[in-house]
């Protein structure tokens, strides 16, 4: 007959079992000692029956079993001198992993009154039913007890331990144990070694330390020979030894210049056993001799995490898309504001010298060609003073010395501009609506002019203008062309003109001290606002604008932020690198992360359109950070950039320009790439 697949065992409470014991406990378990998966279509457990001494009951009935994970037990058979406890796989078949175990325990055994050994018949669900005995004994009612420790009871490393046992005289008594790096059965005392004593610790003090480096069970065996029948018991000790934490010790990906292009994803690991990765439901090998090999298109990122054979789970590793730094081209000027036409064609870098006002026009489809200039009669110190309809039509920039607003055509940027609408004091902020429709010029004097961008020279319709508070420095647009905000930084207020009634006078909304960034949430609901001097951000809900703002505090002076594109966060930029994220719906600072490698005078952020990527500047250093939003625990890439370098344009997901200021203007500045790629 073939053998059981599974090595099965028994251990009794208590130890050992005595004859007309009422409540009697027995646990049974099966392990898989194999290097491989063992499949069960299902386990029986037969236990002898009657009054005699080699019958364990006579009351099989009472007998209530716990049954081992994955089984469920189906029925119990009863035939002459044997009762049978049927167990089937919940879903079949059962599969048993290497090194795991099928634990079932039976209480409420009525022993027989009758002292002796019977035999337990398990069979298994395997080709050819194999099946393996074992036996139990129960002895003479006050035959005696039998103590059994370890000290320590579990180890927290590798180490030595030491057993203690006692029990009645006149027996025989031996420890055994599987040695983990022999994986052989180890007897104490050894053949031809001195018999243990009824009691006693193992090793003694002359004998070597026992040490383990792994889970070990200890089984003392106690034999007595009682009327005649050699009666055995077998108390159990576990030793837990904490198994070290997988660890993977590398991830790395590289692209090879093949056609079709191939990724190969390779790793190494400590302590693990096995390895799942992001992009396949299969288990993955924990240190694999070849690379795992994948097709373009890639996903931006993959992860990976190990497992250990105790079933511990590492931190989770990622690879992501790295971030290159490529320069585009000189721009012949003082860079200063840039804008981008929506289809990704056409850059405008607006010069930031009032001696040398002109704009940059650079063909993103062809960068490598030197960009043309054209004169706009304007000048710019920040991204506000340049930009363009959402239609490609038009490019507006604002002349700040000129007192004027140029306007440039899309699709004719080398021809001058067509005249200029003039301002009644010097324009520093633009905004424009997303229709198209108005573009929002903010001067000096602290007013608000509205221009029709179909018809900006309109004479017989002068542009309305509106009233403001004091100290213009940021502008913001709803997406549904409802609202313009304007943010008073002297004033500590908010001013909102209702873009569907310019004749009206504009609303005010006191926000916190020195106010000087605002944000709108994409969905229009509400109106961030960064106050400087209260470590604070303001929430203006735009649909209930009487409700006073709610505050929330944030970990240090705010210099920047930016809104999540799913609507879910806002991210703030405050001074020393660190960076609140404030949830949207919860309305709240949910986290604080300082670990991000960012230059300490950061003050501009922007975030791809997928939310993945935080782009930082720090213009004092010349220092540009971009850090994974998905991975708060990295510490970002650096690129370094030329003092002064500031605008951040993210074009898409994996691509986004910095404007690099000379602050000479004897030097040409220059459009830095920032793109995200696979290495080669």
């Amino acid at each position: 007959m073939p053998s059981t697949q599974l090595t099965y065992s028994l251990s009794t409470t208590p130890g050992p079992l005595t004859a007309g014991l009422a409540d009697a406990i027995i646990t049974f378990t099966a392990k898989n000692n194999t290097g491989s998966d063992v499949s069960l279509q299902g386990i029986t457990i037969g236990l002898p029956i009657g009054t005699g001494a080699t019958n364990l009951t006579n009351t099989p009935g009472q007998i209530s079993v716990m049954v081992a994970a994955g089984l469920q037990q189906t029925k119990t058979n009863q035939t002459s001198g044997t009762y049978t406890f049927v167990f089937d796989p919940a879903t079949a078949p059962l599969i048993v992993n290497p090194g795991t175990s099928l634990v079932f325990t039976f209480n409420n055994i009525a022993l027989n009154n009758a002292a002796g050994a019977s035999n337990i018949i398990i069979t298994e669900g395997t080709p050819g039913s194999p099946t393996q005995p074992l036996l139990v004994s129960v002895f003479p009612g006050g035959w005696g007890s039998i103590s059994y420790s370890a000290s320590p009871t579990n180890l927290s490393e590798p180490g030595p331990i030491a057993l203690n046992w006692s029990g009645p005289s006149g027996a025989t008594y031996q420890i055994q144990y599987i040695d983990s790096t022999t994986n052989e059965i180890v007897t104490i005392p050894a053949a031809n070694g001195t018999p243990l004593n009824n009691y006693g610790t193992y090793p003694g003090d002359k004998e070597p330390p026992l040490t383990i480096s792994e889970t070990t069970l200890f089984t003392l065996i106690v034999t007595a020979m009682v009327d005649g029948t050699s009666l055995t018991a077998t108390p159990q000790l576990t030793i837990m030894v904490a198994e070290p934490a997988p660890l993977i010790t590398s991830f790395t990906g590289q692209v090879a210049n093949t056609n079709p292009s191939q990724l190969s994803l390779n790793w190494t690991t400590e302590n693990a056993s096995s390895v799942t990765g992001s992009w396949t439901n299969n288990i993955l090998v924990a240190n694999p001799e070849s690379p795992s090999i994948l097709t373009s298109p890639y996903n931006p990122s993959y992860c990976i995490s190990a497992t250990s054979g105790n079933g511990n789970n590492s931190n989770q590793a990622f690879l992501v898309l790295p971030w290159e730094q490529n320069t585009i081209c000189d721009t012949f000027i003082y860079s200063g504001s840039i804008a981008v036409t929506s289809n990704l064609n056409t850059a405008f870098i607006l010069s930031g010298n009032t001696t040398n006002p002109y704009v940059a026009i650079i063909s993103l489809q062809n960068p490598t060609s030197p960009p043309i200039t054209t004169g706009a009669g304007a000048s710019g110190y920040k991204q506000d003073c340049l930009c363009i309809t959402p239609d490609n039509r038009y490019v507006f920039v604002a002349g700040y010395e000129n007192f004027c607003l140029s306007v440039i055509d899309v699709n004719n940027p080398t021809v001058p501009p067509a005249g200029s609408i003039g301002l009644h004091g010097r324009p520093y902020l633009l905004a424009i609506t997303a229709n198209s429709k108005y573009v929002f010029v903010v001067d000096d004097t602290n007013t608000v002019t509205a221009i029709e961008v179909n018809n900006p020279h309109n004479p017989s319709k002068p542009p309305p203008k509106m009233q403001v508070g004091n100290g213009p420095v940021a502008v913001a647009t709803t997406t549904d062309n409802h609202y313009l905000f304007v943010l008073n930084k002297t004033d500590g207020t908010v001013s909102v003109i209702d873009i569907t009634n310019l004749t009206a006078s504009p609303k005010t909304i006191p926000v916190g001290k020195n106010p000087i960034a605002i944000g709108v949430t994409i969905d229009n609901n509400y109106l961030f606002v960064l106050n400087q001097s209260e470590f604070t951000v303001s929430v203006i809900d735009v649909n209930n604008l009487v409700t006073p703002p709610k505050t929330i505090a944030l970990s240090g002076t705010p210099v920047a932020m930016a809104i999540a594109p799913d609507n879910s966060y806002a991210v703030v930029l405050c001074t020393g690198g660190n960076i609140c994220l404030i949830s949207i719906s919860e309305m709240e600072v949910t986290q604080i992360i300082s670990n991000v490698d960012l230059g300490p005078e950061s003050n501009a952020i922007a975030i791809t359109p997928d939310g993945r990527c935080a782009i930082i500047t720090d213009p004092v250093n010349g220092v540009v950070t971009v850090f994974n939003l998905t991975q708060l625990n990295s510490i970002g890439q650096t690129f370094p950039v030329a003092n002064n370098g500031g605008s951040i344009l993210v074009l898409n997901n994996h691509q986004a320009l910095i404007t690099n200021l000379s602050l000479n203007f004897n030097i040409n500045g220059q459009l830095i790439m920032l793109k995200e790629t696979w290495p080669q």
